[in-house]
């Protein structure tokens, strides 16, 4: 009975082992997906605001169809907040394979014409770049993967 514990153990610890070391395996070779934009339309127009659809040509690398379930962020520009988003939908890229994702942002008009404001009273004191953040969420299955991401913009591109 007691040989049985230890072999039911140690089995235990060896699939356990394994498994840990397959995800390490599994998240090495998992391919970031490349993104680039492929459109930009309007999409609604109000009164506060208007909304565009942002088409983003993804380019999975992966062995295996990329899922995503919702899409959830907020974009800045010098801290001020410019737009918002959300992708509800469900949108797969297929293995080895390209698909558009076309994402709605709102854009209200005050925050627009303030971001506007800014960018010309930058300009004019010489200012040449501008600083930025997206933040937000992806759904993937049951998780919600946060993400952040800042950085500078060139005004003179």
């Amino acid at each position: 009975m007691r040989i049985w514990k230890s072999r039911a153990i140690a089995g235990a610890l060896s699939l356990l082992l394994a498994s840990a070391l397959g995800c390490t395996m599994l998240q090495k070779t998992i391919e970031k997906p490349k993104v680039q934009l492929h459109s930009v339309g309007l999409k609604k127009l109000e009164n506060q605001g208007l909304t565009l659809l942002v088409g983003l040509e993804v380019e999975n690398p992966n062995a295996f169809e990329l899922r995503v379930d919702s899409l959830r962020y907020e974009a800045e520009i010098e801290g001020r907040k410019v737009a918002t988003g959300m992708l509800e939908d469900s949108v797969g890229v297929p293995a080895k394979g390209k698909s558009v994702v076309e994402i709605p942002v709102a854009i209200n008009y005050g925050d627009l014409f303030g971001s506007v404001l800014d960018w010309v009273t930058r300009m004019g004191q010489n200012e040449k770049k501008t600083r930025y953040r997206v933040k937000g969420s992806v759904r993937v299955g049951l998780l919600d993967i946060p993400f952040d991401e800042q950085g500078e913009l060139d005004l003179e591109q």
